[in-house]
């Protein structure tokens, strides 16, 4: 996938979340230890979305999120949490699949071990 269709589909992740209440906070946010595609809020929970884009949905779009990008995509909240919030903040980790324009969007799609 080209860099320009991954700009496309965060771009409509980004208006899905605008869509639905969501604050956008940060888009491709990058630290030491990672980057997350879009740090939105709505009421008091961040969200860490990761946005995955395939030619047909997959049957759990969990799966395209492996293990290790979920411990570098935790490392990156919680360094983001540690300059931007009191580390009380309620936040998730969601998984968004684009596909042909459609969006399956999964709240709280993992959760990190120390969790």
């Amino acid at each position: 996938m080209s860099r320009a269709q991954g700009m496309a589909g965060e771009e409509l992740a980004a208006q899905y979340c605008s869509n639905n209440g969501y604050s956008i906070l940060e888009r491709n946010f990058r630290s030491a230890y990672g980057e997350i595609d879009i740090i939105a809020k709505k009421k008091d929970v961040i969200s860490f979305i990761e946005v995955k884009q395939r030619a047909v949905f997959w049957h759990d779009p969990t799966e395209l999120v492996p293990f290790a990008k979920q411990q570098k995509i935790g490392a990156a909240a919680r360094y983001y949490i540690a300059h931007h919030y009191d580390a009380c903040i309620s936040y998730q980790f969601d998984v968004m699949l684009i596909s042909n324009g459609s969006i399956m969007h999964i709240p709280d799609a993992f959760r990190l071990n120390d969790e």
